[in-house]
């Protein structure tokens, strides 16, 4: 039975949090609030519960390939604007004191909310949806328009507003006393008579070109003379206005609640959609939905790039591809400082994180496997409060992840032991992959120790540089350590080449 358009079977309370480790490590928080602001519901709780199997991701990435398409998105977005919650109305009128225009209000609601889902059912049927997702949901829509209660319903809306539009009023103005009566004598319409008695000036093309006569700005709301002129109108017509304070008490509790759910649901879909819209159209950058393959099969991302430094917004982004193929379990990333290093690791991370929250993720083509829980520790600023000092919080927090890996988690280290000696620092780090790749875990290993690479099932990827300069590139790309390259671009940066030395004591002579 159809019940969300966000879990097929599984229920937000089962799934897992991260730790807020990974979430800060991977600087996801800044990722979630940029996305936060293209939606008017709360995602928070969908952003912290990432799914933990394959047909539940597949449910959401087939509805987002549905929506993605212009004529689908614009449907849901148009959707969104006209619907309001049962929710969201009891907030609106717990405003509003005065009983007619409470009852008034909820007809109306009631009236644009079927309306809208009529009218969105209508447009998903003709476009032929292909996802499991808005198939059911379209199949529920039917169903709840030919149930008996809608239909008394939609009779019921009807009859009451052809009858409120039937009622005729005047208004008798005498100083500060406002008279209120039936309007037995029709005539023309006040409107209209307006319109006719000023047509010579309103028609006036020097007027209007001039812009001499401003249209009245629309209020908002309602004013205390038009409650109490509403309020005696319910004095004039009490049969219509007690007709629509029973139509309140029958249906201010009218509401579905899957219809509620999937109508806040949507937003997650439109509010990704339009902030990955807004990067490709910046950047030229492509957004892709990963393949899904077994725990031990080789896992690619082609083109990707760190969506929380976009949020710095750079001039230009520059992507990255990485690979972990059969008997490879932890890419080993080296080179010099300020080359993408830790931007390649936190991009790894959250084309992983967000390929569980069934989302597109950043990259032209993707094959990744689940993981089950994404383990981070980065470095950080040793504090005077911490008393066991940072190589004691380093120890601790690996054990930790070591601990508390298997087979399907992914593990993502960024420059580990900087605290202590290299010796010290490459005997702890090839203790800690060795472990991990004895329990068959993946990961990204971000080091100045490029010995780790030498390790067996380790992969070394470096940070680039360009020929002859000490300017990075960004690019993370395979291959063996180059220690010399790295100290000729640190001696460059220095002007300390033997060149430059050389130069120097001949200018002191």
């Amino acid at each position: 039975m159809f019940t969300s358009l966000l879990y097929l079977h599984t229920k937000q309370s089962e799934l897992a949090q991260p730790t807020p480790a990974t979430l800060k490590d991977l600087q996801l928080m800044k990722v979630f609030k940029a996305i936060q602001q293209k939606s008017i519901q709360d995602l928070s709780e969908i952003f912290k519960h990432p799914l933990t199997n394959d047909s539940e991701i597949k449910y959401r990435q087939k509805i987002f390939q549905d929506l993605i398409q212009p004529p689908v998105l614009a449907a849901v977005e148009q959707f969104e604007r006209e619907f309001l919650g049962h929710q969201q109305f009891k907030a609106a009128i717990s405003y509003h004191y005065d009983g007619e225009i409470r009852n008034y209000e909820l007809l109306i609601v009631l009236q644009r909310n079927l309306k809208s889902l009529a009218k969105l059912l209508q447009t998903l049927d003709q476009l032929a949806c292909q996802s499991a997702g808005l198939r059911s949901w379209c199949l529920y829509l039917h169903k709840f328009f030919q149930a008996d209660p809608t239909k008394q319903l939609q009779t019921e809306i009807a009859a009451l507003i052809q009858k409120m539009q039937e009622l005729h009023y005047s208004l008798t103005i005498n100083g500060t006393k406002i008279t209120v009566s039936q309007k037995i004598d029709q005539g023309m319409p006040v409107n209209a008579l307006l319109k006719q008695s000023f047509a010579p000036l309103l028609n006036s093309q020097s007027v209007v070109q001039n812009d001499l006569i401003k249209p009245i700005p629309k209020e908002s709301g309602i004013n205390n003379l038009q409650v109490l002129i509403l309020h005696s109108l319910a004095q004039v017509y009490p049969a219509e206005f007690h007709e629509l304070s029973r139509f309140y008490q029958k249906y201010f509790e009218f509401a579905d609640p899957v219809i509620e759910r999937v109508a806040q649901e949507f937003n997650f879909y439109t509010a990704v959609i339009k902030y990955q819209q807004q990067i490709k159209q910046t950047y030229q950058v492509d957004f892709c939905y990963p393949q899904l393959v077994a725990t031990k099969a080789a896992n690619t991302v082609t083109a990707s790039f760190d969506l929380a430094l976009v949020t710095t917004a750079p001039s230009k982004i520059i992507t990255n591809d990485f690979a972990l193929r059969f008997e490879e379990n932890f890419l080993i990333v080296s080179g010099p400082n300020q080359g993408g290093k830790t931007t390649f690791a936190r991009m790894v991370g959250e084309d992983y994180y967000l390929f569980k929250l069934g989302m597109p993720i950043p990259g032209e083509k993707a094959v990744l496997s689940i993981k089950s829980q994404i383990l981070t520790h980065f470095e950080r600023q040793e504090k005077a409060s911490l008393l066991t000092g940072l190589l004691a919080a380093d120890i601790e927090r690996i054990y930790q992840i070591v601990t508390a890996s298997d087979q399907q988690t992914l593990v993502i280290f960024n420059e580990l032991f900087s605290s202590t000696a290299v010796v010290d620092a490459e005997q702890m780090g090839t203790t800690v992959l060795q472990r991990l790749i004895k329990k068959g875990v993946t990961g990204v290993y971000v080091t100045f120790l490029a010995k780790l690479s030498s390790l067996p099932r380790t992969v070394s990827m470096q940070s680039q540089v360009s020929i002859q300069t000490t300017k990075r590139t960004f690019k993370i790309i395979r291959g063996q350590p180059n220690n010399q390259a790295d100290a000729i671009s640190l001696l460059k940066s220095y002007h300390l080449t033997a060149a430059e030395i050389k130069r120097g004591g001949a200018d002191e002579s």
